[in-house]
Parts: structure tokens; C-alpha cells; sequence
């Protein structure tokens, strides 16, 4: 059997080691002191060899704790090869947890730039840059007299990221293996592929057959999830959809308690995430992976099961992109017993993943399934937009983001100084926004399939097109297109002359057109009215700065006439981009490199 990842490996440079003393002195409080691998014959030093024992201590760890510092990337030092090889150990299963200590150029290595940094309360605040203030990771030598806290609260993200097994003793591991021997027979040979919070996962093989055994060996817990398994794994049984991967059987006799499934040997969700730029998908990607996770919670709640809040590490994605997720996850079963266990709270990622209708106390029935795993569905889309969860409940002071978050999501959607992939992809902004209403009776119907599929095959969904229409009277009105028109002429006064002689005919000509581009929709209809529109505009001379301006004055108009609405602004920017691209593209804008 290989041996399973438990350890923490502390990478630093040999010239921080009082910083190496503090972390140690915090980290042995909440790490087994076997798991804590730190070479102590001198960290990253110059023209030491890549010693058999730390390769043999990053083969043995699941996570690494790296002190970033300039003496850390000093170019003549070891710490240079010992950060590659980090970064080629997350392929298997390695998670890189980099502290920034000191202030140094970091950001100019890609692969450690791409990582999604340790942070304490107050580890992002304003940071004098070229263009002024902006918004950046404070080092941890600033953090003053909230030094120590900081390092505590570092320490605590680590525990969290080890997982179960990784505060497990070896005894602890040895029995757990000897337990699943003696349900499924002592000829079974195991290999640990994965652990979690609350399971780990093996690979199994008996003969021929290769199957994978999930554990839990968590005793306090066990009475609620047997209770819960024995009710429903004949529903489980019964599941079809391609996305779950098939449950075969339970044992549930001995310690620890065993769920049998079919094994898939594709990366996880987490894996693909570390070897992209930022950790983040391109949004067309996002909603193609959503729209399966939706198909398959719609089946699931058909038979009163709940999927449960999912994380990147527990889903499974081919080459393809194709996703597999375990039917019954632990997290899902525990979501289904409340986030309240004894009076006491389950842990902090419970409440990261808190839904507004569980923290307003409502019970969680059968016929909520659908709402309330839909506001699962949509963190799950933004933390792989964003690169890391929109809001993160690390301390009881976070609650007050997460209230935030519940009344206006949509404002966590693009951070100040990070990408904004709204703006790229506003109609699946409108999707994620709508089903993160507070209000359950308020998101999509039918577990937001229609939707997601609509935007990942790039077409526009329904409920946008329904608001687009309701907000016709409006946008038709002779204050709107003056408002529109002196945007646009001012920002391009060569453009003045072109659309008609006087305003009252430039507002007619523009509420002839606006229809016409909402009920524009290229994979479904010709469009005609529409495509006669784009070619008049083509004709009069129009260029790529025009329909920049053009959106942008649009956006401006409509930003105004419904008081900075995020879902109006999302629903137009919309339609304006595929009525535009196709403008665009009768100008020949598709190889300017310009997007209106």
C-alpha cells in the first residue's frame, strides 16, 4: 500500500530562522509533532545537494507551509530547487499553502504568483503602487502587534488545509486500514488517493476488479451518517446521471464505516485548479462544469436526496471536463443534520458555505433541496472564477462579510484590482447572481439547469431575456436616448452627424433598433431586423473605437436610468455584446484584437 500524505512541510531559507521559531512554536499546537517535517539541518542553503530526506519529506506531505522572503528567493540559495519541486508535487497531491513574510518580488516567478496565498485579518489592506493606492498582500512583518495573532490565524488555515488524516496518529491510519481489511476481505489492496476533512479515499483492488473504498473514520460522527446512509442508499443505488460516480455498496458493521464505488482515476477539480493561471477557469468553462453539477442535483432531489455544499478537491474531471462526484459526500450528509452539532459549530468551512436560509434557522426539507443547493452551485462557480472562495468565514469578526455577502453577492463578484470576468461573461453574472438570492422563492426554477445551459452554449437565458423585455418601456424613452447620445457624442463627436439630423430622430432611430437587438439571438434565429441594423451601421463608416464607445456610453445610460442595478447592467451588457460581436464582425473588428 503506498503510503498515505499526513505531514506539513515547512520550506524556508536558512537565513529566517527566527522566523522558522515562531511559526514552529504555533504550528506544534495544532500539528502532531511526527507530522511536522521541517529539515532541520539548515533549510535552503547555498550549494547543498537535494538531500534523499527532503524529497522523501515532500513525498510524505500534504501540504507545505512556504516562508516566502527575499532570502527564500534568492536566486543563489537552495530554495530555488526546492520551490520547483513543490510546485511539480502538486500534481500528486500536494497543496501549497506560501506566507508572505517579507516584502520581496514574489510576484514575478508565474507559478508562485499563481498561487492562492495564506492570509491573516488584515493581510490585504492599501499598498502605494506606480498608479497610486491599490489594494495588495501586506508581508507579515507589518502586521505589528498583531504579529503573533496573524501567525496563529496562519497556523490555523494549515490545520484546516491537513485535513482529517493529517491530525491523525500513524496508530490512528494503521487501524483504519486494518478496519476496511476486515470488511472487505484481508486480499484487498489499498492505496491512499485522497483525504478530506472528514474521509479518505482509497484505491482498491481485488483481483482484476479496481474499485475505490471511501473511509470515515471519525467515531463521534458515525451514529448520524449510519443513520442517514442506511435510509438512503437505495436512493443512491437508483442514480443515473453520468456526473455521480456509482455507489456499489456499504459497510457499515465495522470501524472505521466504508462506502464501496467505482474508481476514477481523472484529477481532481483541486489539481486542475493549481496549474492555472490564478487558479481560475475562463468563465465558459465554469458554466460548463456547472451545468452538469446542476443536472445532477435536479436528479438527486427527484429522489429527496442533497448533494451538499462541494469543493474543488472532491470532484473529479476528465480530459474532456467532464465531472465525476461521489453521490453521498460526508459534507452533504452533515449538511442534511444542520450545521449545529451538540450546540457546538461543525467548523468554519460550514459556515463559508452557509446558505441565508440555514443561518436564518429554516429547516432544511425535501422541496428546498432545489434553492438551497442551487446557492451551493453558485459558490462553488465564483470560488473558480475568483481563484479562492468570494467569502470566507476564517473568524467570527467574517460573519459580518458573510451577512454582507447575502444581501449583495453580486458585489464580491470582481474585487477591486482583479480580473473582471463579469464584465467578460455578464450573463453568467446574471445566472450566479440570481440564484444567490437571499430569498430562495427568488432563484431560477428547476435547479438553474435551463440557464446554465443557455450561457455555456453561449446563448442567453430566459429569465434575461424576460428582464431585458421588462425593461423596454424604459430604455425606449426620449430621456434615455438623449442621455445615450450625449455619452456617445462626446466621447466620439465624429459620430454626431451620422445617426440622423436632430435628437428626435436619433431617438426613434434608436427605439427601432433596441428591440431588435434583444430578440437578436444567432444560434436560434436569423435575426433579420437586426442583421439589417448591423449592416446600415457598417455602412456609415463605423469603427472598432465606435462600438466601444457605443457599449460603453449604452452601459452608462442604463446604469443611470436604473439607479446602478448590477442585474440590468449585467442583462444589457449581455445582449450588447452578442449585438455588437456581430457588428463587430461585418466590420472585419473579429482580428483587431478588440472587444466592444
Amino acid at each position: 500500500m503506498s503510503e498515505l500524505r499526513t505531514k506539513l512541510f515547512v520550506s524556508y531559507s536558512r537565513g529566517d530562522a527566527s522566523w522558522l521559531e515562531l511559526f514552529k512554536l504555533h504550528l506544534r499546537t495544532v500539528v502532531p509533532p511526527d507530522d511536522l517535517w521541517i529539515d532541520v539541518s539548515g533549510g535552503t542553503e547555498a550549494g547543498r545537494p537535494f538531500a534523499a530526506e527532503i524529497e522523501k519529506g515532500i513525498a510524505q506531505s500534504r501540504c507545505a507551509l512556504i516562508l516566502v522572503t527575499p532570502k527564500y528567493l534568492d536566486l543563489g540559495t537552495f530554495a530555488v530547487h526546492e520551490l520547483a519541486r513543490l510546485i511539480e508535487e502538486q500534481a500528486h497531491g500536494l497543496t501549497l499553502l506560501p506566507v508572505l513574510i517579507d516584502d520581496c518580488s514574489w510576484q514575478s516567478l508565474p507559478q508562485l504568483a499563481g498561487l492562492q496565498f495564506v492570509l491573516w485579518q488584515g493581510a490585504i489592506g492599501p499598498v502605494n503602487g506606480d498608479t497610486g493606492p491599490r489594494a495588495a498582500i501586506r508581508p507579515l512583518s507589518g502586521a505589528g502587534h498583531q504579529q503573533d495573532r496573524a501567525v496563529i490565524e496562519i497556523c490555523e488555515e494549515v490545520k484546516k488545509q491537513l485535513g482529517l488524516v493529517g491530525l491523525a496518529t500513524q496508530v490512528q491510519i494503521d487501524a483504519m486500514v486494518s478496519g476496511i481489511r476486515t470488511s472487505l476481505g484481508s486480499a484487498v489492496e489499498l492505496e491512499a488517493v485522497h483525504t478530506g476533512d472528514f474521509s479518505v479515499v482509497y484505491r482498491a483492488q481485488n483481483g482484476g476488479d479496481v474499485f475505490a473504498v471511501k473511509a470515515m473514520p471519525d467515531a463521534p460522527r458515525q451514529n448520524r451518517i449510519r443513520a442517514i446512509v442506511d435510509a438512503e442508499m437505495p436512493k443512491l443505488m437508483a442514480l443515473r446521471d453520468p456526473a455521480f460516480i456509482r455507489m456499489r455498496s456499504m459497510h457499515l458493521q465495522h470501524d472505521p464505516h466504508c462506502l464501496v464505488m467505482d474508481y476514477f482515476g481523472d484529477p481532481t477539480l483541486e489539481a486542475l485548479l493549481a496549474a492555472q493561471p490564478n487558479r481560475r477557469l475562463a468563465p465558459i468553462r465554469v458554466a460548463h462544469l456547472l451545468r452538469q453539477v446542476a443536472r445532477a442535483q435536479h436528479e438527486a432531489h427527484g429522489h429527496a436526496l442533497q448533494i451538499g455544499p462541494m469543493k474543488p478537491p472532491s470532484i473529479h474531471v476528465d480530459a474532456d471536463w467532464r465531472l465525476r462526484l461521489s453521490p453521498l459526500r460526508v459534507e452533504g450528509v452533515l449538511a442534511r443534520a444542520g450545521y449545529m452539532a451538540g450546540g457546538q459549530l461543525l467548523n468554519w468551512e460550514a459556515l463559508t458555505h452557509l446558505a441565508p436560509e440555514t443561518s436564518e434557522g429554516r429547516e432544511s426539507r425535501a422541496q428546498d433541496y432545489d434553492a438551497l443547493e442551487q446557492y451551493y452551485l453558485a459558490l462553488l462557480g465564483l470560488q473558480l472564477l475568483l481563484g479562492r472562495p468570494a467569502c470566507e468565514v476564517r473568524c467570527f469578526d467574517d460573519l459580518l462579510h458573510k451577512a454582507r455577502f447575502f444581501d449583495d453577492p453580486r458585489s464580491f463578484f470582481t474585487p477591486d484590482n482583479e480580473p473582471d470576468w463579469a464584465d467578460e461573461a455578464p450573463a453568467l453574472s446574471f445566472v450566479l447572481a440570481r440564484i444567490l438570492a437571499r430569498d430562495p422563492a427568488q432563484r431560477l426554477p428547476q435547479a438553474a439547469i435551463a440557464a446554465l445551459e443557455s450561457t455555456a452554449d453561449g446563448k442567453l437565458p430566459l429569465e434575461l431575456r424576460q428582464l431585458l423585455n421588462d425593461d423596454l418601456d424604459d430604455v425606449m424613452q426620449p430621456a434615455f436616448a438623449v442621455g445615450f447620445y450625449d455619452r456617445l457624442f462626446e466621447a466620439r463627436p465624429s459620430l454626431s452627424g451620422r445617426f440622423g439630423k436632430g435628437r428626435e430622430a436619433q431617438a426613434h432611430m434608436l427605439s427601432q433598433a433596441i428591440p431588435l437587438m434583444v430578440d437578436f439571438d444567432p444560434p436560434v434565429s436569423s435575426g433579420f431586423g437586426f442583421r439589417a441594423v448591423a449592416e446600415k451601421h457598417a455602412s456609415l463608416g463605423i469603427e472598432m473605437p465606435d462600438i466601444v464607445a457605443f457599449r460603453r456610453a449604452f452601459l452608462t445610460q442604463v446604469d443611470a436610468t436604473f439607479d446602478g442595478a448590477a442585474e440590468h447592467h449585467d442583462a444589457w451588457n449581455a445582449v450588447l455584446r452578442v449585438g455588437l460581436e456581430h457588428l463587430s464582425a461585418r466590420l472585419g473588428g473579429q482580428d483587431s484584437g478588440h472587444r466592444p
